[in-house]
């Protein structure tokens, strides 16, 4: 209780600042989850000035943020500090993907302009699609496509209009080529390179949550990873599992051809995952966003969702997935895995060119209304 108001007192202190404080017209913020992640790393290079990236904790900054020669000076602090605090608020314009601060507010878009990234266009549902009572505050919302104007309008309370078609940053990472020797030896040494990212189930971080009982790192109980690494060994192939940084999930045994990664591990490659996902031969997942951000690489998803009907129960999705998927993509079992796999191993690609998977806009910065800043 006593929590609750001290955090009501500081939003509401936050917010009476913000309406007055000075802002420095060319001072940018950016506040994500992971901190260091694909958005920012796509958005960087079109930034001048001032961009203070507020983070959750100062180590382990990726070498593509402080090794780079980019336009505009990159100052990092931690979101939580008085420091931190004072930039943001002092910013002309502030992108974010998860929210700022829970209850913070916007104010005149000429003085200072909110921006919501998000984290990808989704499939399940979200913000007041999802019940939930609040939502981010923004005057701005990015989409991929047309097709997705109208269900982030309703899952953020926010007029079409304000809901622009401009692509999302990280993006430019999944469509460019790579120059990180770690990936280039990887796509070298190997035929194929699968990437599999589960969202969750079970949720131990952020949103706490449980949209299903499944406490595998791939996201179901019905897949024998065992089986599927002799798939990798035998066809000199290489699958890299990253579960949801937001996941609850049971350690796995190693395996040869299997490799479990983290944010972690990809800040001590200097590499992001979309950088990752660029030199990839397929991507499996479930009811992640991200397969529809690959679809603009024109390469084969694999649909992983034998707990359909109880997700669909408990979180729900923003549309029929299953008459937007491509049948032939779509492994519910371990024998059509291995088909799938097999089937991207030959080069027989399916790809999905429904409404929902397809147009899926490269990141057009020219569209933001404050790109003079």
């Amino acid at each position: 209780m006593i929590k609750k108001m001290v955090s009501k007192l500081f939003v509401f202190f936050i917010n009476v600042s913000n309406k007055y404080i000075n802002k420095v017209s060319n001072r940018i913020s950016f506040i994500g989850f992971p901190d260091f992640d694909d958005q920012l790393r796509g958005l960087i290079p079109y930034i001048n000035g001032q961009l203070c990236v507020l983070v959750k904790s100062k180590n382990d900054i990726p070498k593509w943020v402080s090794e780079n020669n980019y336009q505009c000076y990159i100052r990092i602090e931690k979101k939580n500090s008085l420091l931190g605090i004072y930039l943001m608020l002092t910013s002309r314009v502030i992108y974010f993907t998860h929210g700022i601060f829970d209850g913070f507010k916007k104010i005149d878009e000429n003085k200072q302009c909110l921006i919501n990234l998000w984290h990808g266009m989704p499939i399940k549902n979200i913000g007041y699609l999802d019940g939930k009572n609040s939502v981010p505050d923004a005057h701005y919302l990015l989409s991929s496509s047309e097709f997705y104007v109208d269900i982030l309008s309703k899952a953020f309370g926010i007029n079409k209009d304000r809901v622009l078609v401009a692509g999302l940053p990280r993006n430019s990472i999944i469509t460019a080529n790579t120059n990180n020797d770690y990936l280039i030896d990887l796509s070298t040494e190997y035929k194929n390179f699968f990437i599999w990212l589960p969202t969750y189930r079970k949720s131990n971080l952020g949103d706490i949550r449980k949209d299903g009982d499944s406490s595998s790192i791939l996201g179901s109980d019905v897949y024998d990873l065992n089986e599927i690494n002799n798939f990798m060994i035998k066809n000199n192939s290489v699958l890299i599992i990253k579960p949801h940084p937001m996941a609850e999930y049971k350690n796995q045994s190693e395996f040869s051809n299997i490799l479990v990664i983290s944010e972690d591990w990809l800040s001590k490659k200097s590499l992001t995952l979309y950088e990752l996902l660029s030199i990839s031969s397929a991507l499996i997942t479930d009811f992640s966003s991200v397969a529809i951000d690959y679809a603009i690489t024109k390469k084969p998803v694999i649909f992983t969702i034998p707990d359909f009907s109880d997700y669909s129960n408990n979180r729900g999705f923003t549309f029929d997935i299953i008459e937007e998927i491509d049948v032939a993509s779509i492994a519910n079992n371990q024998k059509d895995l291995i088909y799938c796999f097999t089937e991207v191993s030959k080069g027989i690609v399916n790809i999905n060119s429904s409404h929902a998977f397809s147009n899926i806009k490269k990141f057009d910065y020219e569209l933001l209304p404050i790109k003079k800043n």
